[in-house]
């Protein structure tokens, strides 16, 4: 059945963004909506009919805040950088589960990875720390299984590091100090290119995290939100960040050495102690 172009509402749900890259393909005007806000126009008691029917109402509202359709890279990325959380997860507990094994045994080991696993084939060889042969056995599984997942590790960082090498959006983004190619990739794989928000939260390095919006001056007494589509589409040097905003002016912000810093707008050089007090919330 052929269906003229039409506005299409989808919940945000696992497999909506592939149902929306095929039927963006068809030509339709496809929109996500998290399930948060389509759940308020929800009238009765949840079924198919009353969700469609509560979708079709929230798809159409104005001020309805959609989610972008993430491409396939996106998403592969979005799905390298959870499998690697686990890894992460599954590693710590390995490592807690294997000391407090050790510690049963009355073999205490200083605190940290790096020195449990400078101890762990030393206290296989000890012939006199009592160990049975089946926990010796155990013990030499989980000493491998920890290298395997320290292995899978390595190898998702280093793939990360290599798109974030030829992606323009974390080349950008890695410009910025204190951020690398797990954030950058993060970054992009969770916003894209920024067009749906509207607010920025940086976490600065070396001095603390705050997450505040950055706010661009469009005058001295006026301000003007800048998104973070500026913060990824804008180019920046090692040690400023050059936000573009198209409504207003280019502003460069300095992130070394605390929050101070020199703003350019229209040519003209802004102070610190003329800096936006909103900087920091």
């Amino acid at each position: 059945m052929n269906l003229p172009n039409c506005l299409i509402g989808i919940e945000a749900r696992p497999g909506a963004h592939f149902l929306a890259r095929i039927l963006l393909k068809e030509g339709h005007d496809v929109k996500l909506m998290p399930a948060e806000y389509v759940r308020p126009f929800v009238k009765s008691n949840k079924n198919d009919y009353v969700d469609a029917e509560a979708i079709a109402e929230a798809v159409q509202r104005p001020t309805m805040r959609f989610v972008p359709v993430k491409n396939e890279a996106q998403l592969d990325l979005q799905v390298l950088h959870r499998v690697r959380d686990r890894w992460i997860g599954r590693k710590t507990a390995l490592i807690n589960q294997l000391r407090g094994f050790l510690l049963e045994h009355g073999i205490t080991v200083a605190a940290g990875p790096a020195h449990l696993k400078r101890k762990v084939p030393s206290i296989l060889e000890d012939a006199e720390n009592l160990l049975s042969p089946r926990m010796r056995t155990l013990l030499l599984e989980l000493r491998d299984e920890w290298a395997k997942l320290e292995e899978q590790i390595d190898t998702a960082n280093r793939e990360f590091a290599e798109v974030a090498k030829k992606d323009d959006g974390c080349r950008r983004l890695l410009t910025i100090p204190g951020i690398g190619p797990l954030t950058a990739t993060a970054l992009i794989a969770a916003i894209g290119n920024g067009r749906a928000f509207r607010r920025v939260a940086i976490s600065q390095p070396g001095s603390g995290s705050f997450q505040g919006s950055i706010r661009q001056a469009a005058g001295p007494d006026s301000l003007e939100s800048v998104s973070a589509e500026t913060l990824i589409c804008a180019g920046s040097s090692s040690t400023e960040v050059a936000l573009f905003c198209p409504e207003s002016s280019v502003t460069l912000i300095s992130l070394a050495a605390g929050l101070t810093g020199s703003r350019l707008d229209h040519h003209e050089t802004w102070s610190s102690s003329r800096w936006p007090t909103t900087l920091c919330a």
